[in-house]
């Protein structure tokens, strides 16, 4: 289907002006030479000595230059004036967020694809006091041409223009009235599963689902971008469903199709979006805009079901795995010593639900796997079925060569010469004397409805790394309804990045038998969790069984900005976010943990021994509405001693000043327990961080990096920044359904 193009003319009345918006045009619209580089910007008052509690407008002028829009902030002295709206003027289009009114700031863009100039944007206010003009000021975030040529906002100047109206019907325009202002027809509206959720044929541009490119797409956008409206919560239907983060994200073009990210690999959405669709919409060819979106085309529908033989890759093999199919397990596919596992963008592969057969992936040691999905055409590892459900499918295991503290039972050194351990679940031995080993990529792809319980304490998780190298990459993946762990992590060096694991049985992220690698950016958004009530955010052990023993290699992970959502639903008084055991010295830092029943526990007089790389540290970490810090159990080791009124692990945690504890997750994350569409960025206060104060990377650490923030998410510094997570990951059936 190719996206048709909105040329009709149509009429939008402006106050007393009326104008023609869209007109058609076959070019791109030219600027006086003045126009290209730099941009003179002034504000204009009505009055500069009105009386208290009278009304005066404030405009916003470009000077003898034109441009296709501007977006920036005008700043003034709330104790002096009042926010009361605004008021159509000239030829642009103006939206506003007056969300920080009551602290002096008002975000707003003014654009037209054919260009403004002069007054484009003009605000009324209230006076309280006398001198209300010295607080005024604009801040320019960023300004283009029609053609997306940057201008530079180069002087600035308040003047008093006796001639500005103060119009008595001011307010704040809101999409919908601009909408009101033209003769497009109504929308009708679907219900969406995502941002980036898969439309055939969706184009980039058509932000609405209608199939045209038009006003309301390039509104729409305008209006997330300066924070009038989420670019998340609140998009799904039924009374809105737009796609802001991918089909709205079309500046600059990159390759492949793959448009929207910046070239320091940052997503937003701001004035170059909007006015590249203003573009397409009134007939000027933009690239990115009206082509269809990376992985919309038709559906995977080719099948092809890989059983017996099928299921092997043996030495000096490669199976690759087209992106434009889908391929059903009946059995575990082993990928030997010297095979390659390729899976191309898109792809699904789906375990047998029901087959009697264990359905995983087996990667053995020596054998790699290279999953390499995109923002676009993520990876989906899944079953078979309509009805998912945990547990329908084995998951993932990856055995390497990396290192592991202690051996298994009854077996001898690895070929290599050091300690092997047996994989759980029947899954492959692992281990080895090579830190660096490379078992391939695993990046943008979704493992979920993984994991299965074989025996007690024999289990298989979502994604299980045996071992695993430093060499190898693991990147933007989401875990998702597995039955037990999430990630579990046996020994190895490898380090992760970008992780979201959401409504698994048991643990988030579980370390043990030495790990010893690095991890960042990790979002654990818990469910219920199994009636056992051992759902946990992060479980680390030194090794097993309790309690643990001193290993020339201690299991002491670097974690860094986690973002811990804990129990929705049904809680169990007995879980934790954070459970250290077995002589376990992990650090964590800069993390934000909320929600769980209780915040730490600390078991095994090991856990507290200094040996190796020292007892665990906990820092720069806050916890927010956690009713207990700390574990009222008994078994507190020494460094975790507490007082008569001080709970062992609370006592820990207070021990490091940058640890501390609030209440009320609204005020700090923006929509973190929602679990259909969750915004897990963090608010400003006062312009910075909601909780800030962060540890530096730990020294000669190459792989951690500095943040402002704790937490896995950036904060909200420009309204439109889309998070990492946004666009491919995949929310729970339900509320409570995983």
């Amino acid at each position: 289907m190719q996206i048709t193009r909105n040329l009709a003319k149509y009429t939008v009345a402006l106050a007393a002006v009326s104008l023609g918006m869209l007109a058609c045009s076959d070019s791109p619209t030219m600027f006086p030479a003045g126009s290209i580089g730099q941009l003179p910007v002034s504000l204009s008052v009505s009055e500069m000595n009105a009386a208290p509690n009278s009304r005066v407008s404030v405009a916003v002028t470009l000077g003898n230059a034109s441009a296709a829009g501007i977006q920036g902030t005008l700043r003034f002295d709330a104790s002096r004036l009042e926010f009361v709206g605004q008021s159509a003027q000239g030829n642009a289009i103006a939206l506003v967020n007056d969300a920080r009114a009551e602290d002096g700031e008002i975000r707003f863009t003014a654009f037209h694809p054919q260009g403004v100039a002069g007054r484009v944007a003009l605000f009324v206010f209230e006076t309280r006091t006398a001198g209300y003009a010295a607080g005024l000021r604009y801040e320019n975030q960023v300004a283009s041409t029609a053609e997306l040529t940057k201008l530079e906002v180069v002087s600035q100047s308040i003047i008093e223009d006796r001639s500005l109206p103060v119009p008595a019907e001011a307010r704040v325009l809101s999409v919908a009235d601009w909408g009101a202002r033209s003769d497009i027809a109504g929308r009708s509206s679907k219900v969406a599963l995502r941002p980036g959720e898969y439309r055939l044929n969706l184009a980039y541009g058509d932000v609405d689902f209608d199939g045209t490119v038009g006003l309301l797409d390039y509104l729409g956008v305008a209006n997330a971008a300066v924070g009038a409206d989420q670019i998340i919560v609140g998009t799904d239907g039924p009374t809105v469903d737009v796609d802001l983060v991918i089909a709205g994200n079309v500046f600059p073009q990159n390759t492949n199709g793959a448009c929207g990210t910046e070239s320091n690999g940052a997503r937003l959405l701001d004035l170059f979006d909007y006015l590249a669709i203003a573009n397409e919409a009134v007939g000027v060819n933009e690239a990115c805009v009206g082509d269809v979106i990376p992985g919309r085309g038709p559906a995977p529908t080719a099948t092809r079901t890989l059983a017996g033989a099928g299921l092997i890759v043996l030495a000096n093999d490669t199976l690759r795995l087209s992106g434009d199919s889908i391929y059903i397990l009946d059995g575990t596919l082993s990928v030997r010593d010297g095979g390659v596992l390729e899976i191309g963008a898109g792809a699904q592969v789906l375990g047998l639900t029901g087959s009697t057969n264990t359905t995983a992936i087996f990667v053995e040691r020596g054998g790699r796997i290279y999953a390499e999905g995109t923002l676009f055409r993520p990876i989906v590892f899944s079953c078979t079925g309509t009805n998912k459900f945990k547990g329908c499918w084995g998951g993932i295991f990856i055995a390497g060569r990396g290192t592991v503290n202690i051996g298994g039972s009854g077996l001898a050194l690895s070929p290599d010469g050091c300690n092997q351990r047996q994989g759980e679940g029947n899954a492959p031995l692992y281990g080895g004397c090579n830190p660096n080993d490379n078992s391939g990529v695993i990046r943008y792809s979704i493992i979920e409805y993984g994991g299965r319980v074989v025996t007690q304490d024999s289990e298989l998780n979502g994604l299980t790394l045996g071992a695993v190298g430093r060499g190898t990459t693991i990147e933007y993946v989401q875990i998702h309804g597995g039955t037990d762990d999430g990630i579990e992590f046996f020994g190895g060096e490898v380090n992760v990045r970008n992780l979201v694991l959401t409504g698994n049985d048991d643990d988030g992220f579980d370390v043990s038998f030495g790990y010893t690698g690095s991890a960042q950016f990790v979002i654990i958004q818990n469910d219920f969790g199994s009636a056992a009530g051992d759902s946990k955010g992060i479980e680390a052990d030194g090794n097993e069984p309790a309690p643990g023993a001193i290993l020339s290699v201690r299991t002491a992970p670097q974690m860094y900005n986690f973002t811990m959502i804990g129990n929705l639903s049904q809680s169990i008084a007995s879980n934790n976010a954070i459970h250290l055991r077995r002589a376990v010295g992990l650090r964590l830092a800069n993390t934000l943990v909320a929600g769980y029943p209780q915040g730490l526990d600390i078991d095994d007089p090991l856990t507290c021994d200094p040996f190796g790389t020292g007892i665990p540290t906990i820092t720069n970490t806050t916890f927010i509405d956690v009713a207990n810090r700390g574990n009222d159990d008994s078994s507190d080791p020494a460094c975790v001693a507490g007082g008569s009124t001080t709970e062992g692990e609370d006592a820990f945690l207070n021990a490091d000043a940058s640890n501390r504890s609030r209440a009320g997750l609204a005020s700090v994350l923006r929509d973190a327990t929602n679990t259909n569409l969750p915004d897990w960025r963090m608010l400003l206060v006062g312009g910075a961080p909601a909780e800030a104060g962060t540890a530096t990377p730990p020294a000669g650490n190459t792989f951690i990096v500095a943040t402002s923030y704790r937490g896995a998410v950036a904060p909200i510094i420009t309204a439109g920044d889309i998070p990492w997570y946004s666009g491919w990951t995949r929310p729970f059936q339900a509320p409570t359904t995983p």
